[in-house]
């Protein structure tokens, strides 16, 4: 037991490997090896960090570009309201020998939504 582990430690001191042994030169990597632990833990913490900042521009990305998509849809929807408004004034406008301008649909167009 007991003694088995004292002699198996001094074997290993004078075969010149640092387990077990006492001794500044253990205590010195000892400190190297928690030096260079500490460094990869704190390597390791900063790389999930950047990662976590990384996920998160990703998916603010991604939100901005759905914002783009439905920002653009809208315009083409109302674009495409507007144009059949448009249409609808000139039709109701046919009984003229010319054609509206487009400055006088859009004043009545906004002539209507004043009265509404």
């Amino acid at each position: 037991g007991r003694a088995e582990d004292e002699a198996s430690r001094e074997d290993s001191c004078e075969s010149g490997s640092d387990e077990g042994c006492g001794g500044l030169l253990a205590a010195t990597l000892d400190n190297d090896a928690l030096a260079r632990s500490l460094l990869d833990a704190q390597t390791a913490n900063e790389l999930g960090l950047l990662r976590t900042e990384v996920r998160r521009y990703r998916a603010k990305v991604e939100a901005l570009e759905r914002e783009k998509d439905d920002m653009a849809d809208d315009f083409r929807n109302t674009t495409k309201i507007l144009l059949n408004r448009i249409k609808e004034l000139e039709g109701e406008l046919s009984g003229a020998q010319t054609r509206p301008q487009t400055a006088a649909v859009i004043e009545r167009i906004a002539g209507a939504g004043r009265g509404a």
